[in-house]
């Protein structure tokens, strides 16, 4: 098949007007060992995909509502940082006291961690090792 005809079918496919239905019948094992490798992706899609050479697409990513809280006051916390950052660098180096220079380096430190924090509830933790992160949140 040549690659026009595989685009022309992937068109096709992705222009929403299926109207045949084929029903398969799974054990129960077999439907859970399905769904574990979809990974969050919905089961037609999974197997269309698998079936016609589709690309596979990206799992949709479930955030917990209290992750998605955190994430929200971790990015206004963020936020509130990189305000006291910018006003800090905008001082000339030599009119900087070493007290101010100390904590211009620790509010670089906490933008840092607080990414990492991010991350991990996003992602969650196990993710985030299996990126190679070494950093682990507290």
């Amino acid at each position: 098949m040549s690659l026009v005809d595989r685009l022309a079918q992937q068109l096709d496919a992705l222009s929403g007007d299926r109207t045949e239905k084929v029903t398969v019948r799974l054990t129960r094992a077999e439907r859970k060992q399905l769904e574990q490798r979809c990974g969050g992706i919905r089961l037609s899609t999974y197997i269309r995909a698998g079936l016609f050479d589709y690309p596979m697409p990206k799992p949709r990513v479930t955030v917990p509502p209290i992750n998605r809280q955190v994430y929200v006051e971790l990015n206004r916390i963020g936020v509130n940082l990189n305000q006291q950052t910018k006003l800090i660098n905008a001082l000339r180096v030599d009119e900087m006291p070493g007290a101010v220079k100390e904590y211009a380096a620790t509010l670089a430190e906490l933008q840092q961690q607080i990414q990492v924090v991010k991350q991990a509830v996003i992602l969650g933790v196990e993710e985030l090792h299996a990126e190679g992160t070494e950093e682990t949140p507290d």
